[in-house]
């Protein structure tokens, strides 16, 4: 002991007996009291050491169990090495990682490296040489043997140090790199689902041109019909028109089919009841077919909210996948009712009131193993199927709140059920007679790149009461607005082409417009019906909108709010 530790200590003896500074009287009797007063305070010293060592040994214990605390607690495995590769220590992860009894430990070594493939043997005793020659931290990638023959990727990360018998050993931590590799199977599932999704979104951009292209077209093929259905119902050729109109409209409801997937297709919802759309619908898409339809409908169903002509889509696409699934023979069972949804019911719907519309058909069902995609786009198992129809059916509900769900076995029939929010009782607005078309006056400018349409819509005007001019783009159109304004002639509406090619349409065309004329009515019409233009077309400063293609009635019922 160090000399000034024994004076400190002695020190600490004679305060502790009470005789600090103090030495006895000389003579025998105080020889004896010297010695008495030596035990005491060899005493004293002897009690102080023991307390000390008693507090460092309590402290040693603290600091061993912080250490196996930390040790066996460690959210990784690890192990304690000797310098050949023997497990001297290892914690519970440790253990559990490599499949074995820590009880084992106590009575032997283990090896560590028959517990790797045999590919990663080598791999571990070039990674415990490096280690041990570098004693800085060193890692590298095994393979741990498991139970049934199965594999795991760790990695190891080890570093030397002095034992407990001062020997030198390694500290080593295992990795379990299935977390990596289930990381990096989401990130290619991520990209998988991106790479879907940037396809979807060009599926969308080439069906909503298809369907702008085909609005356009239908546009003109109502436009002239209704012209030519002025002829006396007697005619012989009456028939074969009326049957030519028919045909344009259900063209209209194809060409929405599209829009659905082109920006969303935005329904604009009214509140109605489901039968109003059910049964044309249903009747419209067997039409043609030796397929019967049959239906049970609940009386007194509460209304829904939801766009009539999206939903009469919805409609007719199940209807058609039923009449494809029976080649066109047997019964479609069709059933109306409302259900009420708990919470665990709901399967990701609110709770609450739901019209139920179950199709029940006897054809030939679907396939088990491709269930899960038959809402997939252009997934279909039919030789002339687009995949358009199922996908675009859920999309639509789905954005009236509602669900779409598809119960199938092969050779035993499908039924397919929509769920959609029921309304309040009320809610439905008392039916009311078709009034008759209205008519009008004054001076209209058409401005429309196509020139079919510049050809059809003044002569619509004209049975309406209207004169038009046309122009081909908002430039030209502009020009002949600022003309007829100055000559003292001013157009009584503007209908706008939302978008013309190379051309000044849409918003662009309003801005010059409303520059020269803060006052003027502009009518928006386009062939992208659900466009974010379309749908915000007020906002914008329009003052009505007029999707394509539009028939006499819509055109006389816009100008009659817009010119009035």
């Amino acid at each position: 002991m160090p000399p000034r530790e024994i004076e400190r200590l002695r020190h600490a003896a004679q305060e502790a007996v009470g005789i600090a500074g103090h030495r006895p009287d000389g003579g025998p009797v105080g020889e004896l009291a010297s010695a008495l007063e030596e035990l005491r305070i060899h005493g004293a010293e002897l009690e102080i050491q023991n307390e000390e060592l008693r507090t460092s040994r309590a402290e040693l214990e603290r600091s061993q169990k912080r250490y196996f605390r930390h040790f066996d607690l460690a959210p990784v495995g690890m192990l304690r090495l000797d310098r050949h590769g023997m497990i001297l220590e290892a914690n519970i992860l440790g253990t559990k990682m490599l499949g074995f009894e820590r009880a084992r430990l106590g009575a032997m070594k283990l090896p560590f490296s028959p517990m790797l493939t045999s590919a990663s043997q080598g791999i571990f005793h070039s990674h415990l040489q490096k280690a041990l020659a570098s004693r800085e931290m060193e890692s590298c990638e095994v393979k741990l043997r498991r139970q049934a023959g199965k594999e795991t990727a760790v990695r190891l990360q080890s570093v030397a140090s002095v034992g407990h018998d001062d020997a030198l050993d390694l500290l080593v931590t295992l990795t379990d790199l299935m977390e990596r590799e289930q990381a990096e199977a989401a990130r290619l599932g991520l990209e998988r689902l991106l790479f879907e999704a940037r396809g979807l979104e060009n599926i969308g951009m080439i069906a909503g041109g298809i369907a702008h292209d085909l609005n356009n077209i239908l546009h003109v093929i109502l436009g002239n019909l209704e012209l030519a259905l002025q002829v006396p119902a007697s005619e012989p050729m009456r028939q074969m028109l009326d049957e030519a109109d028919r045909a344009a409209r259900r063209g209209t409801r194809v060409s929405n089919r599209f829009l659905t997937f082109s920006k969303g297709g935005c329904p604009v919802k009214q509140t109605i009841d489901v039968s109003e759309i059910l049964g044309p619908a249903v009747v419209l898409a067997l039409s043609g077919s030796p397929l019967k339809s049959v239906f049970e409908i609940q009386p007194d169903l509460p209304p829904i909210q939801v766009d009539p002509g999206q939903f009469a889509q919805v409609i007719e696409n199940v209807a058609l996948n039923a009449r494809e699934a029976t080649a066109g023979a047997g019964t479609l069972v069709t059933r109306v009712d409302t259900v009420r949804l708990a919470h665990s019911e709901a399967g990701g719907l609110p709770a609450g009131d739901y019209v139920r519309i179950a199709f029940q058909d006897h054809g030939v069902g679907i396939p088990e193993e491709v269930q899960g995609r038959i809402f997939d786009v252009c997934f279909t198992t039919k030789p002339r199927g687009c995949g358009i129809g199922l996908a675009s059916a859920k999309s639509i509900v789905e954005q009236h709140g509602g669900a779409i769900q598809v119960h199938s076995r092969t050779g035993h029939g499908s039924t397919v059920t929509l769920l959609v929010p029921a309304g309040e009782r009320s809610a439905v607005p008392p039916a009311t007679p078709r009034a008759p078309i209205k008519m009008g006056s004054g001076r209209i400018l058409l401005v429309d790149d196509e020139e079919s349409i510049r050809s059809v819509v003044p002569m619509l005007l004209a049975k309406l009461g209207y004169r038009c001019v046309v122009a081909c783009d908002g430039a030209e159109g502009c020009t002949a607005y600022v003309r007829a304004k100055v000559e003292g002639q001013p157009f009584a509406a503007v209908l706008l082409d939302a978008t013309i090619p190379g051309g000044l349409g849409g918003e662009a065309a309003l801005r010059l417009l409303l520059a020269a004329d803060p006052e003027a009515r502009v009518i928006l019409s386009s062939g992208y019906a659900d466009s974010e233009v379309m749908e915000h077309a007020l906002r914008l400063g329009f003052k009505g909108r007029l999707p394509k293609p539009f028939d006499l009635r819509d055109l006389a019922e816009v100008l009659s709010e817009v010119v009035a």
